[in-house]
């Protein structure tokens, strides 16, 4: 990776360096995802006083992926947030799209680890579809997986 001054690079060493950046940026966007994964497994429980009972102010499981997708400690995107300088919305959304890509649009995915698909498209297509059932998401998932670069940055809803 080129560190130096780029006015020292001639013209088709430019485009060579934008095509690198551009490359660890999409796979830094996978890890992130895959981060975010991590994190939200390791904080799937919510450990109870042994009570029971749900006290005011106590801790409990959210899901943020959607139907099918496993809960996780609602105040795990607090800390999640802090680290990425996001607030607390942002970075539950961002775990609830990469659960969903995970659980709900597994073949999207797969095509996102392959490097087929890009990560911020593949997040658009998860957020579209939170509000879908599982089997609804399934349907998305077989029907859109080859299609996943068109996305645009516009709002895509899943018909």
């Amino acid at each position: 990776m080129f560190e130096g001054d780029l006015d020292e690079l001639d013209t088709a060493d430019l485009l060579t360096a934008a095509s690198e950046f551009d490359r660890l940026e999409e796979r830094a966007a996978v890890r992130k995802l895959e981060v975010a994964l991590a994190f939200a497994d390791r904080n799937a429980v919510v450990y109870d006083a042994g009570s029971g009972e749900v006290l005011p102010g106590t801790e409990r499981l959210q899901v943020y992926g959607g139907d099918g997708c496993p809960g996780v400690a609602e105040f795990a995107p607090i800390e999640f947030g802090a680290v990425l300088r996001m607030s607390t919305g942002a970075a539950a959304a961002f775990i609830g799209e990469a659960l969903a890509l995970r659980h709900r649009l597994p073949r999207i995915w797969a095509a996102v680890l392959a490097g087929n698909a890009l990560p911020w498209r593949a997040r658009k297509i998860a957020h579209a579809c939170l509000s879908l059932s599982l089997e609804a998401a399934a349907i998305v998932d077989r029907r859109v997986v080859g299609i996943v670069n068109t996305v645009t940055r516009r709002s895509w809803r899943p018909s």
